[in-house]
């Protein structure tokens, strides 16, 4: 099924659907071009994009009603997408933490694209189990820090930095998720 964004604050001309395997490369291509940007211009190797499109692709396949892979759409192209993955490993809460990820396409990072798309998932997750998202963002990437604060997300902490990446600190990012409150 697909939405188009309502929302007059929202960018025109813009749709969200689910994924589907037809959707794979779009969504490879973001990642890397958004990866090496946001790494400073790391390239990745060949092994390591050919297994992140093997991620990429059981999670389209895997998607179902609370991890789900989300694509943003104008005339007709993929401009985006966000993912909502599994990252608890308590049976428990299985459902109820995703790990939430966002990536548009470089020419479209300048409008709301990014802020639209993270909206629209957020607002399909509280029509789950889920309870939390959580997102882990590279200090340096502001752009994104950004869009994080202006949708509500909380900074939680960070991770300590690796002895052979320094400067890479990953900051850790959380969103509860409202739901109606229950009247006793």
């Amino acid at each position: 099924m697909t939405h188009i964004a309502k929302d007059s604050r929202m960018s025109p001309n813009v749709s969200f659907r689910r994924a589907t395997t037809d959707d794979l490369e779009d969504v490879v291509e973001i990642w890397v071009t958004g990866t090496t940007a946001a790494t400073g211009g790391h390239h990745l190797t060949d092994d390591e994009i050919a297994g992140a499109r093997e991620i990429f692709h059981q999670r389209i396949k895997s998607q179902d009603e609370t991890f789900s892979v989300w694509i943003a759409t104008a005339h007709g192209q993929v401009i985006g997408w966000h993912s909502l993955q599994p990252c608890e490993v308590n049976p428990l809460r299985m459902r109820r933490v995703a790990a939430s990820s966002t990536y548009v396409r470089a020419k479209m990072r300048l409008g709301r694209v990014g802020v639209d798309l993270a909206r629209h998932v957020m607002d399909e997750a509280s029509k789950t189990q889920l309870e939390y998202l959580y997102a882990e963002c590279l200090s340096s990437n502001h752009a994104v820090i950004r869009m994080l604060m202006s949708t509500g997300w909380q900074r939680v902490g960070a991770l300590p930095s690796l002895p052979r990446a320094p400067h890479f600190l990953l900051e850790l990012w959380a969103y509860p998720i409202p739901k109606p409150v229950m009247e006793s």
